[in-house]
């Protein structure tokens, strides 16, 4: 089994950074792994935007080593954080791009964009995980041929109808919720496709914008002002970072809301649907293996989410309170009690 070294840590930087990949020209570059000696270890150059995680990186090994122990066996992790500071981010991806790991993993869809972006060549494959639509941003040419010497997995599917659905079935009294999302990102008609789907069923959704942290403060005010029913928070690059502070606001409040991504119920939030995080790191092992066994990494897909579930945690503050409907504590995957 590999050690793992644990470093320092990535920030997380401003999506509209992402385009900067495109400037560096590097669609054409198709790099595969230099080949090494027969069971010569493997340097892989873990990066996140965020601060230490260690399950990430326990889970991808896992995954890993289910999938291929010998090849498992050969890697030598080191892991580098940024805390969500954007400029330590593209410093510390410039120091990776510098060192000539076999491959660089990225945990997060930031991490990925610094490391593209600081390329000087494009010599060293690039795995990611991203939860947004990596093909919107531009960080691939296509799902089925990402180009870059880039892959890796997406947890993002289009799922603000289904959301709607959710807390429309756990608060059927419901007919104000509240959608709180970063409207600068485009999302090919997502959002609209929500909004049709509310008002056919009487519900008036009220858009709460973000599209930074500076902002969230005055959002969090509105969202007291104009008390809806039930709130819904999208995974952005502000709810992310800022979940305990938006978690605690709607507990302050006594809104229900369901959030996208299981972080937000570990830290308290009543309710989750999202990817489930497990094929999320079975599907990036894969994406790794073949790029160290030699393959090139802008030549394998970039696979979306097919597993979801849905987390109800009755721990949360004011859970007996919300009297959530029979119906959708049946239709829970897990319950936290």
């Amino acid at each position: 089994m590999a050690r793992l070294p644990i470093d320092h840590d990535v920030p997380q930087p401003a999506r509209r950074v992402l385009m900067a990949a495109a400037a560096l020209g590097l669609g054409a570059v198709h790099g595969v792994l230099r080949a090494a000696a027969p069971g010569a270890p493997l340097h892989i150059a873990c990066l996140s935007s965020t601060p230490p995680h260690p399950a990430n990186l326990t889970s991808f090994l896992a995954a890993l080593t289910k999938l291929d122990p010998a090849l498992a066996a050969r890697t030598r992790f080191t892991t580098d954080f940024a805390h969500f500071d954007a400029a330590q981010l593209r410093q510390l991806a410039r120091k990776l791009n510098g060192q000539g790991p076999a491959l660089i993993l990225c945990f997060d869809f930031d991490a990925a964009v610094a490391v593209v972006a600081t390329r000087v060549s494009a010599d060293i494959p690039l795995v990611f995980r991203a939860h947004d639509d990596p093909l919107a941003f531009g960080l691939i040419d296509s799902y089925a041929r990402p180009g870059h010497n880039l892959t890796g997995i997406t947890t993002y599917r289009c799922l603000d109808q289904k959301l709607v659905e959710i807390i429309r079935d756990a608060v059927p009294t419901a007919r104000r919720i509240g959608f709180v999302h970063d409207g600068a990102i485009a999302d090919a008609g997502c959002n609209a496709q929500a909004r049709d789907y509310a008002a056919g069923r009487g519900i008036r959704l009220l858009d709460f914008s973000v599209s930074s942290a500076e902002q969230l403060p005055a959002l969090l005010d509105r969202i007291g002002r104009q008390a809806p029913d039930a709130l819904i928070v999208a995974a952005t690059a502000v709810s992310w970072p800022m979940r305990q502070q938006i978690i605690a606001r709607m507990d302050a409040l006594t809104i229900p809301a369901i959030y996208e991504g299981q972080v937000f119920v570990d830290d308290g939030g009543l309710m989750q649907f999202s990817a489930l995080q497990d094929d999320a790191f079975d599907r990036m092992a894969r994406a790794a293996a073949h790029v160290l066994r030699g393959g090139a990494a802008g030549d394998f897909p970039v696979s979306q989410p097919v597993h979801f579930e849905l987390v109800i945690n009755l721990r949360a503050r004011h859970a007996p309170h919300y009297r959530l409907s029979p119906q959708i504590l049946r239709r829970a995957d897990r319950i936290v009690e």
